[in-house]
């Protein structure tokens, strides 16, 4: 008889979730003492210390070992375990990201070139301190696009919470006619966002305005004015 029974290799070993272990360097001391008899004996200790993950501890390993002179060696193991720090949240807490401003530059009388913007601002809490994020992209023609990245830290008191509001999209449509008698029709929309930052009210307005089929137009304006708290 022949045994036609098969076993998927998957079933055999079944992978388990990996472990993060760190092992750090071995260190190794050499001690000498000398006997009452003059004779100089000599202690090798090594040392070695491995940690490893375990949810929210890490269990550290700590293997010594000491040979004295021709002697066998004697090693002892001690395991303990301690809280890993906690790691500080670096999510981020504001994103902002600008539409792409387009711009005309003229380098000689007579030759102009499209310059594209935009502009994106991370902002994240680390501690108490803000980390800034700003890219800007600006690319030229058919020029290969170049990108900046800054990235600065902002100091914010403990009681100035943030609030963002961001108001619906207005969209309208404008019609004109010109003197030919041909009509014209500007696209006009309109994004707000209200921030609160401790007394006062920081307000953006970002308006894209498109006519017919030319490249849009737009334009950010920002104002800040103190809150009627009564």
């Amino acid at each position: 008889l022949q045994d036609e029974t098969t076993t998927l290799l998957q079933d055999l070993t079944k992978p388990e979730k990996a472990e993060i272990i760190q092992e750090e360097p071995e260190t190794v001391s050499v001690t000498k003492t000398q006997t009452e008899t003059g004779e100089v004996k000599s202690v090798k200790t090594t040392k070695r210390i491995i940690r490893k993950k375990k949810g929210p501890k890490d269990e550290i390993t700590e293997i010594t070992t000491v040979q004295k002179d021709d002697e066998a060696p004697v090693t002892t193991v001690h395991v303990t375990e301690e809280r890993a720090p906690e790691e500080e949240e670096t999510k981020p807490i504001e994103i902002i990201e600008l539409p792409e401003e387009i711009i005309v530059e003229e380098v000689t009388p007579g030759e102009t070139k499209q310059v594209k913007k935009s502009k994106k601002v991370i902002r994240k809490k680390k501690g108490p301190v803000e980390e800034v994020t700003e890219i800007t992209t600006v690319t030229k023609d058919d020029e290969a696009p170049v990108t900046t990245v800054t990235v600065r830290e902002e100091t914010q008191p403990e009681d100035d919470q943030k609030e963002i509001v961001e108001l619906p999209e207005e969209n309208t449509i404008e019609e004109t006619k010109t003197p030919e008698g041909k009509t014209k029709h500007m696209k006009v929309t309109k994004r707000i966002i209200k921030k609160k930052v401790g007394p006062k009210v920081e307000t953006t307005v970002i308006k894209t305005e498109q006519e017919d089929n030319k490249e849009p137009v737009v334009s950010i304006h920002k104002t800040e004015e103190l809150q009627d708290e009564t």
